[in-house]
C-alpha cells in the first residue's frame, strides 16, 4: 500500500438518484450524515432523473443519458463517474450509494491512498479476491476516463464477462493497471454480513454495530427503513428464506439515520 497522504484541499462528495426505489429523503439523510462526520470542506453533489424533496444544500444536476444497450440498466450507470469532466469537479471525490448510512468519520478514507480505493466485496470468498464493493469509493476525479470510454466503446462484451455488476469490471480493470488499494474491513461494514447476529439467533437477538466502523452499507434488501421496522421483504422468493432472511427491529439505525 503507497503511503498515506495528508489531505488539506476541499473534497467532493457524489451520489446518484434514478428510478423510484430511493426517495428524496435518502439524498437529504446521505447529506446529512456526511456534514455530520467529514470535518474537512466539502461540497456534495446528486446526479438525478428527478430532484423534487432533494434539500438546497445538496448541488444537483441531471443523470446523463445512459443506454448503451437494451440490457444495460441499475447499477452500471455508475460507471458515469468516470466522465472525463465530472460536473466541473476537481481533486478527490467519494461516491457514495443512497443506502450507506454513516455511523463514523470520513476522513480517513481521503488520506488513505492516492490511487482508486475501495473495500473487499462484502462476501467472504469475493475478500480474498481482487474484487470491490462500490457502495464507497473514492478516487481523483477524471483520473480513469477508460472506464466508461471502454464500456460505451463495446458494452455487450464487458456486460457478459463481468455479469456481476459494474463494480466487478471497475475493481479488476483497476486491480490489473495496478491503481486498485483497498480500505480496511473494519472501517465499511455490512449490515446483512457484520450486523446480524448468526441464524437462529437473530430470532431473538437484535442487530449490533461493529466496533470502529465509519460506514454502514445496505446491499439489496433490507433497505435501511426495512431494518428500522424490524422487516426483510421477500417479494417473489421462497417462504423458506422467511426462515433465516429475519431481522428484529433496529431502531438505533436513526441515531445515524437523520437529517
Amino acid at each position: 500500500m503507497a503511503e498515506p497522504y495528508q489531505h488539506t484541499e476541499p473534497v467532493s462528495i457524489v451520489c446518484m438518484k434514478w428510478g423510484t426505489r430511493y426517495g428524496p429523503h435518502y439524498v437529504n439523510r446521505l447529506y446529512a450524515m456526511v456534514a455530520r462526520n467529514l470535518e474537512i470542506p466539502f461540497t456534495f453533489y446528486c446526479m438525478t432523473d428527478d430532484a423534487g424533496g432533494i434539500r438546497a444544500e445538496v448541488s444537483v444536476h441531471p443523470l446523463p443519458p445512459f443506454a448503451p444497450a437494451k440490457t444495460m440498466y441499475g447499477p452500471w450507470q455508475k460507471l458515469l463517474m468516470f466522465q472525463c469532466d465530472l460536473l466541473g469537479i476537481r481533486g478527490k471525490v467519494m461516491f457514495l450509494d443512497l443506502d450507506v448510512i454513516i455511523v463514523g468519520s470520513l476522513v480517513r478514507f481521503f488520506q488513505f491512498s492516492e490511487k482508486f480505493a475501495v473495500r473487499h466485496e462484502f462476501d467472504r470468498i469475493k475478500e480474498q479476491e481482487n474484487f470491490g464493493n462500490t457502495s464507497l469509493y473514492v478516487f481523483e476525479a477524471g483520473a480513469y476516463p477508460f472506464l466508461l470510454e471502454d464500456f460505451l466503446a463495446d458494452p455487450a462484451s464487458i456486460y457478459q464477462r463481468y455479469f456481476t455488476a459494474e463494480q466487478e469490471y471497475v475493481t479488476r480493470t483497476l486491480h490489473e493497471r495496478g491503481e486498485l488499494e483497498f480500505f480496511p474491513g473494519d472501517w465499511i461494514v455490512s449490515f446483512k454480513e457484520h450486523c446480524l447476529p448468526p441464524f437462529p439467533q437473530r430470532w431473538w437477538q437484535s442487530p449490533q454495530l461493529p466496533a470502529g466502523a465509519s460506514v454502514l452499507a445496505f446491499h439489496g434488501r433490507p433497505l435501511p427503513e426495512d431494518a428500522v421496522a424490524g422487516r426483510w421483504p421477500l417479494e417473489g422468493k421462497s417462504p423458506l428464506k422467511a426462515l433465516y432472511k429475519h431481522t428484529k427491529a433496529c431502531p438505533w439505525l436513526l441515531d445515524y439515520w437523520r437529517e
